[in-house]
């Protein structure tokens, strides 16, 4: 089962970054951890901790919703 998690956590990141166009090393860096890190945990081999979830989960909605975010659409980016 913890294995399950793992990859499945995993996969979700993965998508998340890809869906942002973000490589492996902009997020690393975003996140303040290592490139060799987020590999091993996109790859179900680490189960990241809560803290390093936050830490991306910030990173890549931020740069999802700069990617999605339009003055066509009426949406304004706030400093």
């Amino acid at each position: 089962m913890a294995a399950q998690t793992e990859t499945a956590s995993g996969e979700v990141l993965r998508h998340l970054r890809i869906k942002a166009g973000l490589t492996l090393e902009q997020v690393a860096e975003g996140a303040d951890t290592s490139t060799a890190y987020l590999s091993k945990v996109e790859r179900g081999k680490l189960l990241p901790t809560d803290e390093y979830i936050g830490k991306i989960a910030k990173f890549t909605a931020s740069r999802l919703l700069a990617k999605h975010c339009s003055p066509q659409l009426g949406m304004k980016r706030v400093a």
